[in-house]
């Protein structure tokens, strides 16, 4: 048999089963909390109990990742101050010094003057990758860094190559001609 009973806030008919006496539950109507009480007559109330509402908080601050990716490329402000390098986890970082290293890497391939640029951009970029990496220098010159260390590397290790490709060549010729003296 069913409980039938009034909620006492909206003034809705609820039914509920005989098995849910003496239980609270929730108006559908209202969301007022009520106890569950059977009574020998139908159009009896229930026994109110307070409305118990929850305090919602608001959810935590969640950063969106495209929003962050899109603010790394952001423009920076009309005035920078000392402090503003996006990329940079720290606030305080030295500045960078691609464009120095990256013209030294170009300096290498036009005219590799006893390997002097291409040796000073290797051992500046290797040192400067090293503190970018680390944090202490600015993330933003990391590919122009890169591109003239390599630059360096290239233009330090191809005319040592070619010298070596000659002095092979000269000692090849040295024992064929050695050799064929021999023979002859």
């Amino acid at each position: 048999m069913a409980i039938e009973f009034t909620c006492p806030n909206c003034a809705s008919v609820l039914r509920v089963g005989e098995e849910h006496s003496g239980k609270r539950a929730r108006c559908p109507n209202c969301q007022s909390v009520n106890t569950i009480v059977q009574n020998a007559h139908p159009d009896s109330y229930a026994t109110p109990v307070a409305p118990t509402k929850v305090p919602i908080e608001p959810a935590a601050a969640v950063e969106n990742p495209f929003t962050a990716a899109a603010n790394r490329f952001a423009s920076p402000p009309s005035q920078p101050s000392a402090n503003y390098y996006p990329n940079s986890y720290q606030t305080q970082v030295a500045p960078h010094r691609g464009g120095l290293i990256l013209g030294l890497g170009i300096a290498a391939i036009a005219c590799n003057l006893f390997l002097i640029p291409g040796i000073l951009a290797w051992i500046l970029g290797r040192a400067d990758l090293k503190e970018i990496r680390a944090g202490r220098m600015d993330r933003m010159g990391e590919g122009t860094t890169q591109a003239g260390m390599i630059m360096g590397i290239v233009m330090t290790c191809f005319p040592i190559l070619i010298v070596g490709a000659y002095i092979a060549l000269i000692l090849f010729v040295f024992f064929i001609s050695l050799l064929s003296g021999v023979a002859g």
